[in-house]
């Protein structure tokens, strides 16, 4: 099953009723699902738009900056080439 994915994002954090930082996307993707297997066989996603706001470590950010992020299914076997979320902060991520 191949599918197409388009949509977009927006995530804003609010504190005390401040606007402290956001995100607003556009995503583009494409993904196979074999029926057999039941697993995702490829897995490609970008999204691409606007950041702004401070965050932990950048006190000082920018009103509005460019952002792009891709994903993209990582091969079986080849650890080394997978990258876990960069909040994860206890080990056993691929476990």
């Amino acid at each position: 099953m191949k599918l197409t994915i388009e949509g977009s994002t927006k995530t804003v954090r609010i504190k005390n009723g401040k606007r402290l930082r956001g995100f607003d996307t556009k995503l583009l993707g494409r993904a196979s699902y074999n029926l057999k297997q039941r697993k995702f066989v490829q897995f490609d996603l970008v999204a691409v738009g606007t950041r702004w706001g401070s965050r932990a470590g950048r006190q000082d950010g920018p009103a509005l900056a460019p952002i792009g992020v891709a994903l993209r299914l990582a091969p079986t076997g080849k650890r080394l080439l997978r990258t876990p979320p960069a909040q994860i902060r206890r080990g056993g991520y691929f476990d």
